[in-house]
């Protein structure tokens, strides 16, 4: 939990500097809780690494996801 919350600044101050930039912030479910009042262009995504997300072809899986958006 420590690394998602010290990320929620910089990843802010990032979508704040790039408007332009459109960012995809990928963590657990119940991390996505910290990012509060987002930028638009930032989107929270949640992996859910212990059921469907899990091991390398779970993680390729929800990465193919990703890119087809």
């Amino acid at each position: 939990m420590g690394d998602v919350a010290i990320a929620v600044p910089v990843v802010y101050a990032l979508c704040r500097r790039y408007p332009r930039v459109k960012v995809i912030f990928v963590t657990r479910r119940p991390f996505d809780a910290l990012f509060v009042d987002a930028p638009s262009n930032l989107t929270v995504l949640t992996a859910d690494l212990k059921g469907a997300d899990k091991g390398l072809g779970g993680i390729m899986s929800f990465t193919r996801k990703i890119i087809s958006e």
